[in-house]
């Protein structure tokens, strides 16, 4: 079976699609991501303070580890105690 190249590959992605990028996380105050997120991974378990895309709305989730279904334009350091953190999108 031929593997297909991306590069010719024309689709237009949607939110129901897998993220095809991944970059570590590094918590900030004052600098946003430079993308907005599908989905962020987290290794290991803790709170986590972020910026939700959209309305804007800081928000803290409460020890939590794994993948978090969220679209999120900022992790905020001073809020968050998580690590290994993963933005995917």
């Amino acid at each position: 079976m031929a593997a297909i190249n991306d590069n010719t590959h024309v689709s237009r992605e949607t939110m129901e699609q897998p993220a095809t990028k991944a970059l570590a996380v590094t918590p900030s105050n004052s600098v946003e991501l430079p993308f907005v997120t599908r989905a962020l991974y987290i290794g290991t378990l803790g709170d986590l303070k972020v910026k939700m895309y959209g309305n804007q709305q800081e928000i803290t989730f409460i020890q939590v580890v794994g993948l978090l279904p969220i679209r999120v334009d900022q992790v905020f350091a001073t809020g968050t105690d998580a690590d290994d953190i993963v933005a995917l999108w």
